[in-house]
């Protein structure tokens, strides 16, 4: 397709080290901590709205998989995407997800991936059932 990119995998509770790569002009999403910390679904839905608008999040989403929009990647841009994998498959005895995904765009430098812990990779939120159902 023509897109460079720089693709990671690794498994669920490792991420690659912050700082691998500059982010892009307009990747920038600036939202005040009660809305980050909100459950409130109107909050959610207008921080989602202001997320869809970045330009990493037009240039590669996890539609489908993961899908690569190159029409939103300008000249120059690579795609650093990140996934982690969950090595045990969940189920009711072992709850969990079972994969992440993590995708940007970036004028680059990438620099290689330094693995570090990601103690909250295991945290499923509220995507599981309530307890004793």
């Amino acid at each position: 397709m023509g897109v460079r990119a720089d693709v990671t995998y690794l498994p669920l509770g490792k991420r690659c080290a912050f700082g691998r790569a500059p982010a892009v002009a307009g990747d920038h999403l600036s939202l005040p901590k009660e809305d980050l910390a909100s459950r409130d679904p109107a909050v959610q839905a207008r921080n989602l709205r202001k997320a869809q608008r970045l330009a990493s999040e037009r240039a590669v989403r996890p539609e489908h998989g993961i899908t690569i929009y190159p029409r939103f990647i300008g000249p120059g841009q690579i795609v650093l995407i990140e996934i982690n994998e969950n090595p045990v498959p969940p189920d009711t005895t072992h709850p969990g997800v079972a994969w992440q995904f993590s995708g940007r765009l970036t004028d680059g430098p990438v620099t290689p991936c330094r693995v570090v812990d990601d103690p909250g990779a295991f945290d499923m939120g509220t995507a599981g059932p309530p307890p004793g159902s």
